[in-house]
Order: structure tokens, then C-alpha cells, then sequence
């Protein structure tokens, strides 16, 4: 069922491959865990965190912001969690 509600983004392109990000809604803690570990079990690289579905990130980027621009701490949080694992990643691919 997991597999059925994931919708993949190309988001970049590293000289070795393509990473792709996870774009669902209403998906849980667990279900990302367990779409996490597939992922990786397929050979892919993941991040750590995630960015939710939700109505402040939209509201951010209908307004001009970067999603680590939202209003809300927990939520900002999280976006520069991603943000600083995909550094993190391209970082490695530099070295």
C-alpha cells in the first residue's frame, strides 16, 4: 500500500546518479521509516529528516519564502534538517 501512495521527484542529478526526494500527504512517521528503508534497500541515498505535507510550507512558498522560512519552529526545524542533509550529501560527492 506504501509503494501505491509515494510519488517520486527527480530532484537533482549527482555525477554518479539520480536522488530522488519522496513527495507525499498524509503519510506517517512510520510509513517514512519504512519508505526510507526501502529506498535504500533499492541502492538509493536518503536524507535525514522529512518535510511534511503542510499548509505553512505552502503558505511559504506562495509568498515568496524557502520552506526554512515558515512561521512555525518545529517546522522550520525540519526543513533545515533536510536542507542540511542534502549538504551533507553533496559534500561527500565533492570529496
Amino acid at each position: 500500500m506504501l509503494r501505491k501512495s509515494l510519488k517520486t521527484l527527480d530532484f537533482t542529478f549527482f555525477r554518479y546518479r539520480i536522488e530522488r526526494v519522496l513527495s507525499c500527504e498524509n503519510i506517517t512517521e512510520n510509513e517514512i521509516e519504512e519508505a526510507c528503508s526501502y529506498i535504500q534497500k533499492a541502492g538509493y541515498v536518503t536524507v535525514a529528516g522529512s518535510i511534511p505535507e503542510k499548509t505553512a510550507y505552502r503558505q511559504a512558498s506562495d509568498n515568496g519564502r524557502a520552506v526554512s522560512e515558515v512561521r512555525f519552529p518545529t517546522l522550520k526545524q525540519r526543513a533545515e534538517q533536510v536542507a542540511q542533509g542534502i549538504i551533507d550529501l553533496l559534500s561527500e560527492y565533492e570529496e
